[in-house]
């Protein structure tokens, strides 16, 4: 089991209302907050979110850089997913990919793919 997931992140700001909403959602509480950061727990497990000490590099999460490629969160039923899209987009964040099984799916799996507001990719979806 992960303990916890500490995210370095380039505008604490925009994490801290991005990720408070979505956490809150996805039936995680509020476990600490501080200055810089601040984090959120499901039983023992936790996510943290910090603000980075080095804002030089153009891109703080770069999909070929050595670093997190994204955050998988699992939905209860595929309506969870439908609703997520929906508050997301209400919300101004763009869908990077809401795939919806068809019959001849292998494994019938709805999955959403969007991004946080620096940069983070996220995935929510149903276990088959």
């Amino acid at each position: 089991m992960i303990k916890y997931l500490e995210v370095h992140v380039d505008d604490i700001e925009k994490s801290r209302i991005f990720w408070s909403w979505f956490l809150d959602e996805v039936g995680y509480c509020p476990n600490a907050q501080w200055d810089k950061g601040f984090s959120y727990n499901l039983g023992e497990c936790y996510l943290s979110f910090v603000q980075a000490a080095n804002l030089e590099s153009p891109e703080v999460f770069h999909p070929t850089l050595k670093d997190l490629k994204h955050i998988p969160f699992g939905a209860s039923s595929a309506n969870d997913v439908e609703l997520m899209a929906q508050a997301l987009t209400s919300r101004g964040v763009a869908l990077n990919k809401l795939q919806q099984p068809d019959e001849s799916a292998l494994h019938a799996e709805h999955c959403l793919w969007f991004t946080d507001l620096n940069g983070l990719s996220v995935e929510y979806s149903t276990a088959a």
